[in-house]
């Protein structure tokens, strides 16, 4: 069948996105590795998190800088628009300026089932390890990314593609709570392990 316009735009918008994701990956991956941010790689490798494990999940951290990854995604040639319809930027009703979305937070990259990054969880590192708080402002334990084109939270799960994987060679396929739980899982040769993305399970993800 021929292809309408919009659908060639589409599969052309999807495509840079996807890029973008994964370009956002690749660089919080290499944050993490930075000596300037060595406490939170120390606090995975504490959570009994190995390098080839921290590889395997792509695992990150989002610093501080407000600007940072929009600086960064910007000299690749991505827009404002397509940062923020990624999820990696929001828009500030105070300056106008977009700024990171995650922040001081370790950073788990969410693949689709074809292994392709869409959304990103953030956990803010424990109070013993990060700067005191603002005044009464208390940063959430876990955010994620929220909908975009690429990804619908309840119809996806965490560590898909190696659960697929492990499916296929009749492995049990196990439900747990989060993306640590996953790799711990992972860790212990349970490759089947999956985790929701928030509170509720949907039937989707069932």
């Amino acid at each position: 069948p021929r292809s309408a316009p919009e659908d060639i735009e589409k599969a052309k918008k999807e495509k840079s996105l996807y890029n973008l994701m994964d370009d956002a990956a690749k660089w919080m991956e290499e944050q993490l590795r930075l000596p300037a941010n060595k406490v939170p790689y120390q606090y995975m490798r504490e959570r009994g998190v190995p390098d080839d494990v921290i590889a395997s999940f792509r695992i990150g951290y989002a610093p501080e800088d407000r600007q940072a990854i929009r600086k960064h995604l910007a000299g690749l040639g991505y827009t404002d628009a397509q940062m923020i319809e990624a999820g990696i930027v929001k828009t500030s009703d105070k300056s106008k300026e977009p700024y990171a979305f995650f922040r001081e937070r370790v950073m788990f990259p969410v693949p689709d089932r074809r292994g392709r990054i869409v959304a990103f969880g953030g956990r803010v590192l424990p109070d013993h390890l990060r700067a005191p708080d603002r005044g009464d402002y208390k940063p959430a334990k876990y955010i994620n990314s929220t909908d975009t084109p690429l990804f619908h939270k309840g119809g996806m799960l965490y560590g898909e593609p190696h659960a697929r994987m492990a499916a296929a060679e009749n492995q049990p396929i196990i439900v747990v709570e989060g993306y640590l739980d996953v790799i711990a899982c992972f860790r212990a040769g349970y490759r089947g392990a999956v985790a929701p993305l928030g509170t509720a399970l949907t039937e989707d993800q069932i």
